[in-house]
This record gives C-alpha cells, sequence and structure tokens, in this order.
C-alpha cells in the first residue's frame, strides 16, 4: 500500500536577511517568526535583537525571581484579583438577568422538564444522602472545630497567618497525617488550616509540609 505524502511548500530563507541574536549568539531570518518587531520608525521595520526564545525565557526567569522574593506579595494579589473577578462576574450575572428576564424565565422551565433535570435531580439527593451520613460519621463536630480555634486562638497552624474567612485565609479542616496515608478522625489529628496552606499541603503530613514551608516560604 503506497501512502500518500503531502508536501508542506516552506517559505525560501534566502530572501530574508539574518539577524544575530546577542543572547545566545545564533543568526536566524529577520522575521517576526524569530523576533519581536519594534515600533514602527521611519526607513522599514525594525526588530529586537534578543529572539523570541531568548526574551521568553528571560521573562520566566524574571517572574520566578520575583514570587521568590516575595510570595506573599504574589499570594495577596492573587487574592485580590480572584475577588475581584468574582465580584465582576455577579455584577455581570446581575445586569445580564435583569435585562433577559423573560429568556431566563424560559430557560429555566425548559431545564425543570428536561429529562437530564430529573437526573441531576437524582444525582443530587445520592450525593446530599452521603455527605450526611459523613457528617454523622465523624467523631468530631462543631464544637470540637471551636475548641481546636481557640487552642490555635485564630491562627493557621501551618503558616500562622491569621484566618481571615474570605479568599485563601479562610479556615479548613485539615488532617496532620492524610486519610489517605492511614490518618484518621482524631481530634489529635485534626487541625484548622487557611486555604492555601490546605491546597499546598496535598497528601503531605503535618512534619513534611513544614520542612517544604522552610524550603519554599
Amino acid at each position: 500500500m503506497i501512502k500518500l505524502v503531502r508536501a508542506v511548500r516552506r517559505p525560501d530563507m534566502s530572501n530574508f536577511t539574518l539577524k544575530l541574536c546577542r543572547k545566545c549568539g545564533q543568526s536566524f531570518p529577520a522575521t517576526t517568526e524569530h523576533f519581536y518587531q519594534e515600533k514602527k520608525k521611519s526607513g522599514g521595520p525594525t526588530f529586537c535583537s534578543p529572539c523570541i526564545p531568548c526574551r521568553q525565557a528571560t521573562a520566566r526567569t524574571a517572574a520566578s525571581t520575583r514570587y521568590h522574593d516575595n510570595p506573599e506579595l504574589y499570594h495577596s494579589r492573587r487574592a485580590n484579583r480572584s475577588e475581584d473577578q468574582k465580584e465582576a462576574k455577579r455584577k455581570y450575572n446581575q445586569r445580564w438577568s435583569y435585562q433577559n428576564r423573560q429568556q431566563k424565565a424560559e430557560r429555566s422551565r425548559n431545564r425543570a422538564v428536561s429529562p437530564e433535570a430529573a437526573v441531576r435531580r437524582d444525582r443530587a439527593k445520592v450525593v446530599r444522602a452521603k455527605e450526611s451520613r459523613a457528617r454523622a460519621s465523624r467523631p468530631y463536630k462543631s464544637r470540637d472545630l471551636i475548641v481546636i480555634a481557640g487552642r490555635q486562638q485564630g491562627f493557621c497552624y501551618y503558616c500562622q497567618r491569621p484566618f481571615d474567612f474570605a479568599g485563601l485565609s479562610r479556615p479548613t479542616v485539615d488532617h496532620r497525617t492524610p486519610k489517605a496515608r492511614g490518618g484518621t478522625d482524631d481530634l489529635d489529628n485534626i487541625v484548622l488550616a487557611c486555604l492555601n496552606c490546605n491546597q499546598r499541603k496535598g497528601p503531605k503530613t503535618a512534619d513534611e509540609f513544614q520542612a517544604y514551608l522552610r524550603e519554599y516560604p
């Protein structure tokens, strides 16, 4: 069986002048594929000297350096940005709902009588039943969490920052030894951690995560 392969026509690079990258020392055709174009000047287009891969590598290195120099500023900006995006989305949804009241009502009626809606309702019932059984089987109650919060004096168990009850600083329940690694729901294994530390901790134990924080605060 003979397989036909379509030939790809490549541009003739002999028509382009070569430009030397002052960072990596390699020569590339002076096109926008290899170099960023500077602002339009008289006398034709001109191109920046560092090639695109070198400029991208420099930008990544600078961003990594800025993060490791001040990670708190990065996380605070990220939290503020997420809160601003949530607020902007909420306002947009309110404005859209007000301007499209009839369309929203019609969409709700169609969604309620669709076969997918019945499947979603049944699935939600199963999920709620599982959650209620899980809450009933937990050995710790809300009053136990209040005692743990008082013992930690309102600070995260890992980063020792105060809880803010908003964004990445809100308190969450964490297991010092994860349940995936044999941990239990005993009160000695339960601590309160901010959402940021809880997400960064993952499957690590408390000692492993504290060693990780000392190396990457």
